[in-house]
């Protein structure tokens, strides 16, 4: 499933690069938000490093996005480089930083922060994998990176509001962990398809 669904998402997008001529820039925008929700291993990890962030206080969490897309950004030229599928580091992490949230177990801050520099550093191979930087057009990588900081954002903001109003219903604080196990759940199941060659 997932291999077809990025084979479709990256032929469309080395068409787009080709043709540039041809497609208008609307179309190149909606590519790039394809790329992150047509790759559901990329929306996990969006998801868990944005639930993971809405524990942090404010500067923690400013830091922590920094990370995130930092990673994002040394992850195109990794990508370039070595032409590497990591879509088990990918699903590995998100098995972790879910674990870790349904938990409620966290190591030190900066390993946190490397975790979530590693998860960003997965997201650029996934979805340019067999593709150049001269393929790649300025929307297409702009409207990615947007659709990607749109997802964790989102994440972000839905837990930390449930976390706030926990305090009044306790039985609020049981929703991220309830979402986390899933995302945790759904990695696993992925991985396992990956594993036995249906992927």
């Amino acid at each position: 499933m997932r291999t077809s669904l990025m084979a479709a998402a990256i032929w469309t997008g080395s068409a787009v690069a080709v043709f540039a001529d041809h497609f208008g820039p609307l179309k190149q925008i909606k590519l790039g938000a394809k790329l992150v929700v047509y790759n559901p291993e990329i929306l996990l990890i969006a998801a868990v490093s944005g639930l993971l962030i809405s524990y942090w206080s404010r500067r923690d969490a400013v830091i922590g996005f920094a990370a995130f897309f930092t990673g994002v950004l040394l992850g195109f030229p990794f990508d370039y480089i070595w032409q590497v599928d990591v879509v088990w580091l990918c699903l590995l992490l998100t098995m972790c930083i879910g674990a870790m949230a349904a938990l409620q177990l966290f190591p030190p801050l900066c390993v946190l922060q490397g975790c979530l520099g590693l998860a960003g550093m997965c997201c650029a191979p996934l979805v340019l994998l067999g593709r150049y930087f001269s393929q790649t057009t300025v929307l297409v990588v702009g409207n990615f990176l947007l659709t990607l900081f749109l997802v964790i954002f989102g994440a972000f903001v839905v837990c930390a509001v449930i976390g706030r109003y926990s305090k009044q219903h306790w039985w609020l604080s049981v929703v991220p962990r309830v979402l986390a196990s899933w995302a945790v759940a759904a990695s696993i199941i992925i991985l396992s398809f990956q594993l036995s060659g249906h992927g």
